[in-house]
């Protein structure tokens, strides 16, 4: 379910106001600041005069911020539901409105605002979303498996920046932030770790040698594995990403070995230079392994640094 959480210091209290929530932000201006000229010159030398150089030392008086009157988010559903009424409760969602530029949320009913900058929450309604759940697995940095919902937008509104709270099995496991999301835009909610996948992560090689027959290399070679285990009852969507060393020098030259490696990742994944993704369906009660091996070479007489 989706809320707006709205909160009000102007000196008067709304009561039984007919309240529509909007996505509009002016402050973020009707159009684009004016381009002018890019001029580059030298810079002149001078000598500052002693007026000028106590002036320099000075700092300028910080400039106080201009307060917003009303603070609005949403939150995914999270309020524990009250004892039952002799007849079935219904929320009644905001009308909303997608047919201009922005998108208006009509309040159903009279609201009151009260001006003592409290935050209020009011039923906007339910956003509708695909979901797909996802396992994500980084060896590098930790053996634990992350649950992970990757929902996509449907509808004609777009869902605002906010905050949401997080349930699992019905039990609240934290906090979380949506950016604003437009129709057909996904994002990913962590849902922390899954204890039901796991996880074991070994070096096969760590090896240092020099090379070459006239001009001597350093090389190092470095091959892992990562055994995973579903001790699910379904099948499990694992994502399992390694980053690789990627050179910014041509006389490092970096190398996956293809022997020791899984085949079938994808690279360079959301165009993060050297960061790899497998993409395995994993059967329940069943084990897969994710091979990775690379070798990095340089000059003998060169010193390497940011390896791993």
């Amino acid at each position: 379910m989706q809320y707006g959480a709205v909160r009000q210091l102007t000196g008067e209290d709304w009561r039984g106001v007919a309240l529509t929530l909007s996505t509009a932000q002016p402050h973020r201006g009707a159009s684009p600041p004016p381009l002018g000229t890019v001029w580059v010159r030298k810079q002149p030398e001078y000598k500052a005069a002693p007026a000028a150089a106590r002036m320099m030392g000075r700092a300028a008086a910080p400039m106080a911020d201009m307060a917003e009157m009303a603070v609005m988010s949403y939150e995914a559903d999270g309020v524990a539901a009250s004892p039952p009424p002799p007849r079935e409760a219904r929320f009644a969602g905001a009308e909303i409105d997608t047919g201009g530029f922005v998108t208006e949320y009509r309040v159903a009913g009279p609201a009151t605002i009260a001006s003592d900058n409290n935050e209020t929450k009011l039923m906007v309604g339910a956003f509708d979303v695909d979901t797909a759940l996802e396992v994500h697995i980084q060896p590098q940095h930790t053996t634990e498996a992350f649950l992970v919902a990757r929902g996509t937008l449907k509808g004609d509104a777009p869902l605002l920046a906010g905050e949401v709270s997080l349930f699992r099995d019905g039990a609240y496991v934290g906090k979380s932030g949506f950016p604003l999301l437009r129709p057909g835009e996904a994002h990913d909610l962590f849902f922390g770790v899954d204890d039901r996948i796991s996880v074991k992560r070994n070096t096969l090689k760590d090896e240092r040698r020099q090379g070459g027959m006239i001009v001597r290399d350093s090389i190092l070679e470095r091959h892992y594995v990562t055994e995973i285990q579903n001790l699910r009852r379904n099948p499990v969507e694992l994502r399992v990403r390694e980053a690789i060393p990627v050179s910014q020098d041509g006389d490092i030259k970096i190398d996956i070995q293809r022997n020791a490696t899984t085949a079938g990742y994808a690279e360079d994944v959301e165009n993060i230079r050297g960061l790899l993704q497998w993409n395995v369906t994993l059967p329940p009660q069943q084990k897969t392994e994710v091979k990775l091996g690379w070798r990095v070479t340089w000059p003998a007489n060169d010193t390497v640094i940011g390896l791993p």
